[in-house]
């Protein structure tokens, strides 16, 4: 497999990962991100078999303006980007505090 074959292979692999996991999000802001990742995977995709077929212009990015764009939609309508990050924390320290406290002072089953 030559380097560009490798390389739009990659930029496959990465949208299909979005798609999956968008899928998965109970957030729509979240999801919506994950959506537009993909959609730029695509494009990066395209450029890729464009300059393997000889194309020597690249068409403009509006990366930045749509980046911008979602998060500013979310600004305009007072919407948070939600999270799991207080679960993901207390799930990455729970290990470290249950081994603190191993003794018997915990009550829930880890």
């Amino acid at each position: 497999m030559d380097i560009l074959s490798f390389g739009m292979q990659m930029e496959l692999d990465g949208k299909t990962f979005y798609e999956e996991n968008a899928s998965k999000l109970q957030d729509a802001n979240a999801a919506d991100i994950l959506r537009f990742l993909a959609d730029e995977e695509q494009k990066h995709h395209d450029y890729i078999k464009a300059f393997r077929d000889g194309s020597k212009e690249l068409p403009p990015s509006r990366l930045v303006e749509d980046v911008r764009n979602v998060f500013q939609r979310m600004k305009d309508r007072n919407e948070k980007f939600v999270t799991e990050r207080s679960s993901m924390i207390e799930f990455y320290d729970r290990p470290h505090r249950w081994l603190e406290d191993a003794e018997f002072t915990h009550l829930d089953e880890y």
